[in-house]
């Protein structure tokens, strides 16, 4: 299986406080990559079409809910990824990953910010994009989509193409138009022969309260985005 020769190399060796490493058991079913095997229904597949990219993947309270239950649908964030995504993308094409190969610690708030970001945790942060690279180069995806603000500033420093993300602090900062917001033909540091097509949404967990603070006035802006995308 693709997903257990990643986790294989997820060598992470400096956790920050607040951040805990995935227990080797992951979650059985439809769960986000480390928790789980990063599959909808749990097909696998040879490569993905598509990578959505989270910020981390929750907290060790909901990480041992959902082991039990042995799925993370249903949840907030599967629930609206669902809608979100529409008939636009075969989630069973896709594989959900994460940047922060973490666990918040204990029933942490598991929404917002993740400490992770915090600028005393640089050695960790390049650890998780060093990964990134890893995750890319087995999978391939023509199309990444991330998911929340926190996303851009960390694909920054993966690219020479994204770095004006870099100090991004909002959606609504990237740019007015689709044009500005998809991201053609990027190149990752580290991987020859190589390109994919990169966009952001808001993250589904609060999609849509926050959804409407993209583009004021136009309510379809990110589906349209998606769809552009995905052609």
């Amino acid at each position: 299986m693709v997903t257990d020769s990643l986790f294989n190399k997820l060598k992470i060796t400096s956790y920050p406080d607040g951040i805990k490493p995935v227990p080797n058991s992951r979650i059985e079913g439809t769960a986000f990559f480390p928790g789980g095997d990063g599959l909808y229904g749990h097909k696998e597949f040879a490569k993905s079409e598509i990578m959505i990219l989270g910020q981390d993947f929750d907290n060790e309270y909901n990480f041992e809910k959902s082991k039990k239950r042995k799925s993370e649908d249903g949840n907030k964030t599967w629930s609206n990824l669902k809608k979100i995504l529409g008939n636009e993308i075969d989630m069973e094409r896709c594989f959900f990953t994460n940047a922060i190969m973490g666990l918040r610690e204990g029933d942490a708030k598991n929404t917002g910010r993740s400490k992770a970001f915090l600028k005393k945790n640089g050695l960790f942060l390049d650890e998780c994009r060093a990964f990134f690279i890893e995750q890319l180069k087995a999978q391939k995806p023509k199309l990444i989509i991330g998911l929340g603000a926190h996303i851009p500033v960390f694909l920054s420093e993966t690219s020479t193409d994204l770095e004006r993300l870099s100090k991004i602090t909002s959606l609504s900062k990237i740019g007015e138009s689709i044009e500005d917001n998809f991201f053609r033909d990027v190149v990752f540091k580290g991987i020859d022969d190589y390109k994919a097509s990169v966009i952001f949404i808001t993250h589904p967990s609060l999609y849509y309260a926050n959804v409407i603070n993209r583009k004021k006035g136009d309510k379809d802006f990110e589906y349209n985005l998606i769809r552009r995308a995905n052609k």
